[in-house]
């Protein structure tokens, strides 16, 4: 997560108002407004364990280490697609099929992904029910 939010502020103060990233603001101000909130969000989050907890230290890091297997998918379902800023081909299925992935999970781990594994078929068919996403996966 450390690397995470190293890229993040690396990419929102560094490489997007450089226009470094291939792209120009969704709307003015965009990039100033992700800026703040990046900081809000990180302010938030240390003012709540200090001001909340009497070891703030303590629960920060349990709060990382539960998230982490969580993460851990996250990461594996989107950091290997390629990132294309609208849809390139004509067909939307072709599109859902390259720009995602889903991972193999056993029962142990299909419980703490909590169906987040089947990507393709969550970004394929949205409004499904996760608990019905593994019925329609196909291997």
């Amino acid at each position: 997560r450390v690397f995470l939010y190293s890229s993040s502020f690396i990419f929102c103060f560094y490489q997007q108002p450089f226009h470094l990233n291939g792209r120009n603001e969704p709307f003015p101000g965009y990039n100033l407004l992700e800026m703040i909130t990046l900081i809000g969000y990180h302010v938030w989050t240390i003012s709540l364990f200090y001001f909340c907890t009497d070891s703030p230290l303590f629960y920060y890091l349990i709060a990382y280490m539960v998230s982490g297997i969580l993460h851990i998918q996250i990461i594996m379902n989107h950091f290997p697609c390629p990132v294309v800023d609208g849809i390139e081909e004509e067909n939307f299925i072709v599109h859902q099929l390259r720009t995602s992935m889903a991972i193999s999970s056993n029962t142990y781990t299909h419980w703490f992904y909590g169906g987040l594994q089947f990507q393709v078929e969550h970004h394929l068919f949205p409004m499904m029910p996760r608990h019905n996403l593994r019925k329609v996966k196909p291997y």
